[in-house]
């Protein structure tokens, strides 16, 4: 029976002449692995431009629906006051006017972290609007609704 020395030595003997072998299969399969994440990676970009262009376009129909709607009143959300100002902008160049406009608060979280963290990634892909704005439009035919009979505000002094 080998003594355990004799049997070290054997040992180091056979990992020194498979080192070679295991290298060049770590090789092979760290090669692998960089192609599989390449792909997954053109995959995963694939998916997101593809979702960013139907959230482009999604935004574009938003952003013309006064060309579309057929009822006399409408109601948009608009995320911040410059994307509202263009919005009303371009509605008043199609006949709509402005009826009201309603600052629309953040919610606030509620819950522990988990839900802090979720609700935050959440309102990173899709924003609530802060602005909601009501639209009227006066259709030929119709007289538009005469407010001038209506008493200012009083002023505060």
């Amino acid at each position: 029976m080998p003594s355990w020395r004799e049997r070290l030595e054997r040992a180091k003997q056979i990992a020194q002449e498979r080192a070679p072998e295991a290298r060049a299969r770590a090789e092979e399969m760290a090669e692998r692995a960089r192609t599989a994440a390449r792909e997954q990676s053109k995959q995963g970009r694939a998916r997101l431009d593809a979702k960013l262009e139907e959230r482009r376009r999604e935004g574009e129909r938003r952003e013309r629906w006064f060309e579309q709607a057929s009822a006399p009143t409408h109601t948009q959300g608009f995320p911040d006051e410059e994307s509202m100002r263009r919005g009303i902008e371009a509605a008043a160049e199609h006949g709509w006017t402005v009826v009201s406009i309603a600052d629309v608060p953040q919610r606030k979280a509620l819950g522990g972290l988990t839900t802090l963290v979720a609700r935050m990634a959440v309102e990173r892909v899709k924003q609530s609007s802060q602005f909601m704005v009501t639209f009227n439009r006066v259709t030929d035919g119709e007289e538009p609704s005469d407010k001038s009979n209506i008493d200012p505000p009083p002023e505060v002094p």
